[in-house]
């Protein structure tokens, strides 16, 4: 095949694409994982790498995620949700479930992470949120 010369190195570009089309078909980047759970890159580094679910690998200047790795991440976001997206989809505060927790009205489901990169998780359908689903019923039926 053909080749490309860089600091006296050849490359086969038969090699390249074939490498590119692995990439593409395993792996997605950062911003567009966050994307498919409706999250900013930010968000999901904070709930799904620094906690350990997820792992970046980073390709030249990407950051990726393999497709596998996403598969958990997806499953428990369908029941699952943070604070800040039970905030954002009932129309109320982040704090709506940390302060529903505090009066003994709603409790995790799910804790992910360790020490400071914890992560609650709460029920999508949780009875002590029934009550601002009109506000916002998308929480309980959100993909």
């Amino acid at each position: 095949g053909c080749t490309r010369e860089r600091n006296g190195r050849r490359f086969l570009i038969g090699d390249i694409h074939a490498l590119r089309n692995r990439l593409q078909s395993e792996y997605s980047p950062l911003a567009a994982a966050a994307t498919t759970l409706s999250q900013t890159p930010m968000q999901f580094r904070r709930a799904w790498v620094d906690t350990g679910l997820v792992t970046v690998h980073r390709f030249g200047l990407q950051e990726l995620v393999k497709l596998t790795d996403l598969e958990q991440p997806r499953s428990i976001w369908k029941l699952l949700a943070t604070g800040s997206e039970i905030g954002r989809l009932t129309g109320r505060d982040r704090t709506l479930c940390s302060n529903l927790e505090k009066i003994g009205r709603l409790k995790p489901t799910r804790v992910i992470g360790t020490g400071s990169r914890k992560i609650k998780l709460y029920s999508r359908t949780a009875e002590a949120l029934s009550r601002f689903l009109p506000a916002n019923p998308e929480i309980a039926h959100r993909t």
